[in-house]
């Protein structure tokens, strides 16, 4: 899979779409029901530092324009080189999988971003009621950390 999101990230950089593209790649999402995460087309995030908004592209279209981002005031949003991610999306996902004890993943979102290095960011929802998230150094295969949430004791205020 590692290979179709150099491939897809190419196709969408050579494409007609993208010409007037100015903005940096900054993350890849994909979000699906667990069982067919590996199937899913990826987003394409698109920093503009100028306007400190977001375009994303999915399946060489653009999806969502000039959105606005959350982001703490004077923080910059770091560029993701692809090139970097040396990690397959496969083995990323096993390696993260291990992760989820209690239940089983029914919903998942997979990241790739930066923060400081190129990393997957997984989010599992279980039917066991449980927020999994796991983030592995997309360069040295390690599991940076690992944290459960019960959904039902998070805040929603």
């Amino acid at each position: 899979m590692l290979s179709n999101l150099h491939k897809d990230h190419k196709e969408l950089v050579d494409s007609d779409i993208f010409k007037k593209e100015k903005g940096f790649l900054t993350s890849c999402f994909a979000m699906s029901d667990s069982k067919e995460i590996k199937n899913q087309d990826w987003q394409f995030d698109f920093y503009h530092k100028e306007e400190d908004t977001i375009t994303s592209y999915k399946n060489k279209e653009i999806i969502n324009s000039n959105s606005e981002i959350h982001k703490e005031k004077n923080k910059t949003i770091p560029k993701l080189e692809i090139s970097k991610v040396k990690m397959e999306f496969e083995e990323a996902l096993k390696v993260a999988e291990k992760e989820v004890k209690i239940g089983n993943a029914k919903k998942t979102i997979a990241v790739i971003q930066t923060i400081g290095k190129p990393l997957f960011n997984f989010t599992f929802l279980t039917n066991a009621m449980k927020m999994i998230n796991v983030k592995i150094n997309a360069e040295t295969k390690e599991v940076i950390s690992s944290e459960e949430h019960n959904l039902l004791d998070l805040n929603t205020n």
